[in-house]
């Protein structure tokens, strides 16, 4: 196995043309994709090892956002050790899984859930209720029922897996922090968000005693406490810890990123939801000048323009607003198309923001034209019977 990694991957950095190089500036994913035809006449006598080392690619591609490749290699992986461990191995059982989340990462939900379900069966029964690649199986299970939208299950699974997961594990475990976790965004899914904002606030002081503030853990954890303060209406709580992920994002990206204008543009809702306008207004400004820059045609451009003159609305600044908000508007509206579906609603924002302007300065015609624009979206928006 050292020697195909030697040859066969790493050899790949080699000079062009220099005995399996491929140039010095290759990429990893280039070298995997070189690697990968050799891999059965390498181990042509050593199935067992193939195996891992299809495991192991395959997990490589479900990083690297291909999962149709990471099905083919973890499905080679599991027909090898099914073959040679037989199916109940738990290294058979392992591949079940990592090709049921490939499944699930290409939208063959179906086969996802049959096989993680399979899994867990096979499982409980081999390696008992508590074992941790039984806990890891129910946890993906749990996750796959979310996404098909069956909600009551994945919280069944979920509640299941954390008191598995703090009788074996104990409860400041990372793995039990990350179950407490995950039942929290299935309780917010569900709209439970007082049990969602306890579990969040639980687990995130474990992830930051147990593997530091940096931890993508913890990061991530941070970010879901903040969504669920925000749907709860607990905007203050949100602050600091929105506060918290624009600073990071500064640092590791630097202050003209796209992705530190996504956090500054969180920030100035937040202060928005608080009529903190002034202080919206900063943050909103700066991150506007970061999107007009990198993304000037892109459907989050306008919405900053739109939201920025919800910040001036709030302060009365109302010629000052208007460009902001119809410029806004009207940006949206022309790439509707292409706003994602969890953010659609801000278009429709963003027209109720107009009306604001014009009742507010007392324009009542145009205030009024916009609302029978406002009702005649809402009206075409709504599915038909």
């Amino acid at each position: 196995m050292l020697g195909f990694l030697k040859d066969d991957v790493l050899a790949a950095a080699r000079p062009e043309g220099q005995e399996g190089g491929l140039g010095v500036e290759v990429t990893v994913r280039k070298a995997v994709d070189a690697a990968e035809p050799n891999i059965a006449q390498a181990f042509k006598d050593q199935p067992i090892v193939e195996a891992d080392v299809r495991d192991t690619l395959g997990t490589s591609y479900y990083y690297l956002g291909d999962p149709q490749l990471a099905i083919a290699q973890h499905d080679r992986a599991l027909k090898l050790r099914q073959t040679r461990l037989g199916a109940d191995h738990p290294d058979t059982l392992e591949s079940c899984n990592n090709l049921a989340v490939a499944y699930l990462t290409a939208g063959r939900t179906d086969d996802a859930i049959k096989m993680h379900e399979a899994t867990l069966k096979q499982q409980e029964s081999k390696l008992g209720p508590n074992h941790p690649d039984t806990l890891s199986s129910r946890n993906n299970l749990a996750a796959a029922c979310q996404v098909v939208g069956r909600i009551d299950d994945a919280i069944k699974v979920h509640e299941v897996t954390l008191r598995q997961s703090e009788s074996r594990l104990g409860p400041d475990h990372p793995s039990t922090l990350i179950s407490r976790n995950n039942l929290a965004t299935a309780y917010r899914a569900d709209g439970q968000l007082d049990r969602a904002v306890s579990l969040l606030e639980q687990a995130l002081q474990g992830f930051r005693a147990k593997v530091g503030p940096d931890h993508l853990h913890t990061l991530m954890c941070e970010q879901l406490l903040a969504d669920a303060y925000t749907a709860a209406g607990k905007y203050t709580g949100a602050e600091p810890l929105l506060r918290d992920a624009l600073e990071r994002a500064r640092k590791r990206f630097g202050p003209a990123d796209p992705r530190t204008a996504g956090a500054m543009a969180q920030l100035g809702l937040n202060r928005i939801q608080q009529r903190k306008w002034a202080k919206a207004e900063t943050v909103l400004r700066e991150c506007l000048a970061i999107r007009q820059k990198v993304q000037p045609d892109d459907w989050s451009t306008f919405n900053t323009r739109s939201v920025l003159g919800g910040s001036l609305l709030g302060q009365k600044k109302l010629a000052e607003a208007e460009p902001l908000i119809l410029g806004g508007y009207e940006g949206m509206k022309a790439c509707e198309a292409k706003i994602p579906a969890p953010d659609k609603p801000r278009l429709t924002e963003a027209a109720e923001r107009v009306v604001q302007l014009y009742e507010a300065w007392g324009k009542n015609d145009k205030a009024a034209e916009w609302r029978a624009k406002l009702a005649k979206a809402t009206a075409e928006a709504k599915p038909k019977p």
